[in-house]
């Protein structure tokens, strides 16, 4: 898979407001919200590879639509992130982008070159999605590097786990461009760009 980055979000009230229009989905994909990650958010339909799960999070974490977070961990995980915290941080935070490096079905990342994979993205079991969120929190530009672990829980592929790479946060000067992307200095910057564009309602 080739990266990819798009800017997406802009924090959860502005966000709600887009929800309900057509437009470019939170996760970064060239696909409308309505055709892409809002039908898994309604329970239409389930992900069918590791990666459209965790896109879906990410919308969800955008919007959040908290119940869909929770539910799509895996069951040994729920009551280790309770509906409270998961709340909390998608409220606080202001995601700006998200970018996935790269995915594979039933052999880690790090090793998937080494390993010949005799399973197909339906049979498979377990996956891995190696991404990087970028967010605001407390004015501070925070990135999130994960290489995350997928497995299927009643023929579902639910959220189990994740390696995370450390980075420092950066803290955001008032002048200093914003690193959504706008162009604009960071103290005008509101709300920021979403999915590389300020959009207007139709």
């Amino acid at each position: 898979m080739v990266a990819s980055e798009v800017s997406v979000s802009t924090g959860f009230e502005y966000n709600k407001i887009f929800a309900g229009y057509c437009m470019t989905c939170y996760c970064g994909s060239p696909e409308d919200y309505a055709d892409c990650c809002a039908p898994l958010h309604q329970g239409i339909r389930q992900a069918q590879t590791p990666e459209q799960l965790m896109r879906s999070r990410f919308s969800a974490y955008v919007l959040a639509q908290v119940p869909y977070i929770e539910q799509t961990y895996h069951s040994t995980k729920r009551t280790a992130n309770a509906r409270a915290e998961i709340d909390d941080f998608a409220r606080s935070a202001t995601f700006i982008s998200l970018q996935v490096l790269s995915s594979s079905e039933d052999a880690p990342l790090l090793t998937r070159d080494c390993l010949q994979s005799t399973k197909s993205p339906e049979t498979a079991d377990i996956g891995y999605v190696h991404f990087v969120v970028k967010f605001f929190l407390d004015d501070k530009l925070q990135v999130l590097e994960e290489e995350s672990r997928f497995v299927r829980e009643d023929q579902q592929w639910r959220y189990l786990d994740g390696v995370l790479t450390p980075h420092p946060s950066q803290k955001t000067g008032r002048n200093d461009s914003c690193p959504c992307g706008s162009g604009k200095k960071y103290k005008t910057c509101r709300p920021h760009w979403l999915n590389g564009a300020m959009r207007s309602l139709p």
